[in-house]
């Protein structure tokens, strides 16, 4: 008879070793699925606001050809009859206040940019995310227009305009600044660096516009428009 030829045993392993498989990443939770779902509905365009944020896309981009490489020479945007009079009222509420003459140049320029932040903030508290892409690229030209009024400041070759003073006291708000501050060799690089930004804000608005026209055409968007029409 033949016998079957004996193997070695393999050694056992410690009992403190274990063997797991690697975990899979896991889903979604079904909050994070709703919330994702909300931002959804309310940045998606549809329906008649289509056509609104076409022409507010094309207004856009039509102010930034004006601007691009022309920035420099004072060029005012459509938005300027708007920020001009609220940089005009920081100066003058500021100055009611008695603060110091710092806080109340400097006032100006910060109504300038935050009247946009503030109403940004507002729409989207009460749920109307699209309008966000208009105050995005009015405070885009806001902080250009600011940047070009730096740029001046070494060269003062820009027509002042203050409606609420009687023209004798006026003074280039950043020249007063940077001189203040040590700063006015500095003038054109930091003008440059505020100009990027508000180049950076425009484009943030039409990114946004062309992501709210594509998730309008998602089809659970289509759906729910047609549900709410029945």
């Amino acid at each position: 008879m033949f016998s079957a030829p004996s193997f070695p045993s393999l050694p056992s392993l410690p009992s403190h070793i274990r063997f797991s498989l690697p975990s899979l990443p896991s889903l979604p939770s079904l909050p994070s699925l709703l919330v994702m779902k909300n931002l959804t509905r309310h940045f998606a365009v549809t329906g008649w606001k289509r056509l609104l944020y076409a022409f507010i896309f094309i207004l856009l981009c039509w102010q930034l050809s004006r601007f691009w490489g022309n920035w420099k020479e004072g060029v005012s945007s459509v938005f300027y009859v708007i920020h001009a009079p609220i940089h005009e009222i920081g100066h003058t509420v500021t100055r009611m206040m008695y603060l110091p003459e710092v806080a109340v140049v400097l006032a100006g320029s910060l109504f300038q940019l935050l009247t946009p932040i503030a109403i940004g903030v507002y729409l989207v508290w009460h749920s109307d995310c699209p309008a966000l892409s208009l105050c995005l690229g009015w405070l885009g030209f806001a902080t250009i227009e600011m940047a070009t009024y730096m740029h001046d400041a070494p060269f003062g070759n820009l027509t002042l305009v203050a409606p609420f003073s009687n023209g004798d006291d006026l003074i280039h708000d950043f020249e007063y600044l940077f001189t203040r501050w040590h700063c006015i060799r500095s003038a054109c690089r930091i003008a440059e660096v505020t100009a990027t930004i508000g180049y950076l804000f425009v484009f943030a608005a039409l990114a946004l516009i062309v992501a709210m026209f594509a998730l309008g055409f998602l089809p659970q968007i289509n759906k729910a428009e047609k549900d709410s029409i029945v």
